[in-house]
């Protein structure tokens, strides 16, 4: 979170500031880049809402 905040990730730096909704542990750092990326693909707002209210991603 401090790299995104201090504008050392390319990605970022030009946004304003964020706030942090989700967050959720996973064993490895190859699941948590494959969540991710799926994640980013959705289109759907209202599952990404229904994940931050549930607390967990359910995707398989």
């Amino acid at each position: 979170m401090q790299h995104h905040r201090g504008g050392y990730t390319p990605s970022t730096r030009r946004l304003k500031a964020f706030q942090l909704v989700f967050s959720q542990k996973y064993d490895s750092l190859f699941e948590a880049r494959d969540i991710e990326r799926r994640l980013k693909k959705l289109k759907r707002h209202d599952y990404l809402q229904k994940i931050i209210r549930d607390g967990k991603i359910q995707m398989k």
